[in-house]
């Protein structure tokens, strides 16, 4: 039994040694944030194993990936180390939600807003972060300009009719604005809003970008 036992143990040691052999670690990092994962040597595209996601060191988002496709319990948290979504993939229900604390909605029709799988508040977060103003943009002296970006996120959690909901006064940085947080919101999984029958409805939300320019 104990030579049974010992051969086991052997086998599992062997394969993780082989499995860590096959993988690659990868950090990128950009102003505070730090994205942590594996891939596979032999396929950079494909991700194997923990990840996580840290800005200002505080872990904002950790699961797992099996085989490129995100497997078992997944733990977002806001900036402020609280708890916005848990969501297991292997059962695709989630397990807990916090409804966004800095929004000014009343939520009177629905039971749910829409849900981003990374977190609304890590991707506004991670938006901004990763923004720069127009490349040919000059400004004279001392400035604050940011633009309100509206978006709808339909009944398949498909991202829709994204729109300037409050302009900066300049094009350039509006463009810009706009084409930054429709491809932030596109590049994310979405849950659609429950109504007060847990059907999946249609719902607004929308992002500001903005910076103070000296």
């Amino acid at each position: 039994m104990k030579n049974t036992v010992n051969l086991l143990i052997l086998i599992l040691s062997s394969q993780t040694f082989a499995l860590a052999q096959d993988l690659k670690h990868v950090t990128t990092r950009i102003n505070g944030l730090k994205e942590s994962y594996f891939v596979y040597k032999t396929d950079k595209s494909i991700k194997e194993g923990v990840y996580t996601l840290v800005y200002d060191k505080d872990t904002l988002i950790k699961g797992c990936y099996k085989s490129n496709k995100a497997v078992g319990v997944w733990n977002i948290k806001a900036n402020k180390k609280e708890l916005e979504l848990s969501y297991d993939y292997d059962s695709s229900l989630v397990k807990y939600y916090k409804f966004p604390g800095d929004e000014k909605t009343v939520y009177d029709n629905i039971n749910r807003p829409p849900i981003c799988m990374i977190g609304f508040n890590n991707l506004k977060l991670i938006t901004v972060l990763k923004s720069k103003y127009p490349k040919d943009f000059e400004p004279i002296g001392p400035l604050q300009i940011k633009t309100k970006v509206g978006f709808t996120i339909d009944s398949k959690g498909i991202p829709s009719n994204f729109h300037i909901l409050e302009s900066s006064s300049m094009i350039e940085f509006d463009k810009q604005a706009y084409d930054q947080v429709k491809e932030a919101v596109e590049n994310e999984k979405w849950l659609p809003a429950l109504d007060k029958t847990n059907n999946p409805v249609p719902y607004d939300l929308e992002i500001v970008l903005g910076f103070m320019i000296q």
